[in-house]
């Protein structure tokens, strides 16, 4: 359900605690029954997803079409981001991590080996 004031979305999320048009306040407030949600103004959401390859492209939220009686979730079909690879200085400071603990770990074997 998704709220709707003068043509425009205020809330995409039904609140468990909420008021009505007359400034009652109402637990449990997503529990109402449909036809008391739509007289405050929700109205129900139709999720619109385009056909899409799920390893090279991803879905992005485009707009919202407020109908007469639902409200459509329109998204559209984006290339997949290119993955981030850290620059040079922090690759290099990875690699020197893993050499240093490398090495720690050889050299307490050795010690292990030497005393035995």
């Amino acid at each position: 359900m998704i709220q709707v004031e003068n043509g425009k979305v205020v809330q995409t999320i039904l609140p468990e605690t909420g008021y009505l048009r007359d400034g009652r306040s109402v637990s449990n407030y997503h529990c109402l029954p449909e036809a008391n949600l739509m007289a405050e103004g929700w109205l129900p959401e139709n999720i619109i997803e385009p056909a899409f390859d799920t390893k090279t492209q991803c879905l992005v939220f485009d707009k919202y079409e407020i109908g007469a009686d639902n409200v459509s979730v329109v998204y559209r079909v984006e290339a997949m981001p290119a993955p981030v690879i850290p620059e040079t200085s922090e690759t290099e400071e990875l690699k020197q991590i893993l050499i240093e603990k490398q090495v720690l770990a050889a050299s307490d074997f050795i010690a292990v080996a030497v005393e035995e």
